[in-house]
């Protein structure tokens, strides 16, 4: 493909992205606004979740995009922490009720127009909000307080220009989901936002996989018994089921994703730390 054909390609990805963000109104995190179109409820002993303020009990869900920059193994992240935490004592052994979660880095897309850079910039805008008012009371209270930030650097030394995106758990009882659990709710949601999906035949949202799908999976490691990989609503350009372990969405892969807000707080007497998490629900390739 020559060069130019890429570059319109790419514009006409970028035009037709800004224009999608722009119809969805106050359901674009770039867009929305706390107290006018979402409202915050803390909520013990979990902590803080994400209101649509005209449906009182429904979690608001909002609609964000970016590039890829990296994949951050959920697997990974646990056998660093458990190494950390307790290095000799107690080897990782991963459960049914372990939670892995793996995180998208994304920031603003390579090579966009400036509409569309700030589009970006204001979804960071709105997630700094926010914690900024978390910031205030944490001042009025006598604990310290860490916490896991939405946002981080791309450099030691810039600004927070980078979100971080949770993937749905890498392992579900099939039991949870094949119920009446929030995956088919989910799918009910996102309907009206999405056009028809593609459905290759024998895929579909809710299927269940063998547990070796598991990015990072480990023999060694692993004492599941009936937890395993489940078909998250993640699909490619064309529409289509990506299977776990998701491998496509890799560094430099456009995306839109449908995600709710929570912040996990867990109090202690001089210490507490809160877990800010965007978690995708349903998610695009855009541009591979």
């Amino acid at each position: 493909m020559s060069t130019s054909t890429s570059t319109s390609d790419n514009i006409e990805v970028f035009t037709s992205l800004h224009d999608r963000i722009n119809f969805l109104g106050p359901d674009a995190l770039s867009s929305a606004v706390l107290s006018r179109d979402f409202w915050e409820r803390y909520s013990p002993p979990f902590g803080y979740k994400y209101y649509n303020s005209s449906q009182t009990h429904t979690e608001q869900v909002f609609t964000l995009f970016g590039e890829v920059q990296s994949f951050e193994s959920g697997v990974e992240h646990l056998r660093s922490q458990a190494f950390l935490e307790n290095p000799v004592r107690q080897p990782l052994c991963i459960t049914d009720t372990t939670p892995i979660r793996d995180v998208l880095l994304i920031r603003t897309p390579d090579g966009s127009p400036e509409r569309l850079r700030h589009q970006f910039n204001m979804q960071v805008g709105l997630l700094t909000q926010i914690r900024e008012n978390h910031i205030k009371d944490e001042f009025r209270d006598v604990r310290e307080w860490t916490q896991e930030e939405w946002t981080c650097q791309s450099t030691i030394d810039g600004a927070m220009d980078t979100i971080r995106l949770h993937l749905p758990p890498a392992l579900q009882l099939p039991e949870n989901v094949l119920g009446t659990n929030s995956l088919r709710i989910r799918r009910q949601a996102f309907n009206h936002r999405s056009e028809a999906p593609v459905q290759p035949t024998g895929s579909y949202v809710g299927r269940t996989f063998p547990v070796f799908k598991v990015p990072n999976y480990d023999d060694a490691i692993w004492a599941c018994s009936r937890a395993v990989p489940i078909q998250e609503d993640i699909r490619d350009h064309l529409g289509n089921l990506i299977p776990p372990p998701y491998r496509p969405l890799r560094r430099n892969v456009l995306i839109m994703c449908d995600v709710t807000l929570t912040c996990q707080v867990l109090e202690g007497r001089r210490m507490s730390r809160k877990y800010y998490r965007l978690n995708a629900e349903r998610i695009r390739v855009l541009k591979a």
